[in-house]
């Protein structure tokens, strides 16, 4: 017996855990990645939790993750490929702004997720990840102390 729509997301509602667990599961399911890769970096911060997953590693495929736990002013995504060949971001999928390996998140409430789409070309050996934004009018930022390695 197969679940319905309602039942799926109420399942993925009750989630325990950080809004960012549930954000990527509603969001594997949403985009049909039944084949995704497990590398995966993530980390918590009393100002919000930030996640990187390989979706497709031949095609450049990954995810980014942010559950706010502050009111963010213009975050800002920016990705880094400290080894191999300079990428940046060739395909964002929706309305998100972006230019070369930066992506405009926008402002964000306490509570709000979202879950961003990318492709990356060429295909990186790692990607570090920063977040940055105004929080209560300063300057923060959200850096995994990890890199994400392409394998």
């Amino acid at each position: 017996m197969g679940m319905s729509d309602d039942d799926l997301e109420a399942a993925l509602e009750s989630v325990e855990g950080s809004g960012l667990v549930s954000a990527r599961a509603g969001f594997i399911v949403e985009k049909g990645l039944v084949n995704r890769e497990v590398a995966s970096v993530s980390t918590s911060t009393p100002l919000g939790d930030i996640g990187l997953w390989i979706d497709d590693s031949e095609k450049g495929a990954i995810s980014f993750g942010m559950a706010s736990n502050a009111v963010w002013k213009m975050a800002c995504l920016r990705l880094s490929f400290p080894h191999g060949p300079r990428s940046e971001i060739s395909e964002v999928e929706g309305e998100w702004k972006f230019h070369g390996d930066e992506i405009l998140v926008g402002d964000l409430q306490v509570g709000e997720c979202v879950m961003i789409s990318i492709r990356v070309a060429p295909v990186p050996e790692m990607i570090e990840i920063e977040v940055t934004g105004r929080v209560k009018g300063e300057p923060v930022a959200i850096v995994p102390r990890k890199a994400l390695r392409w394998d």
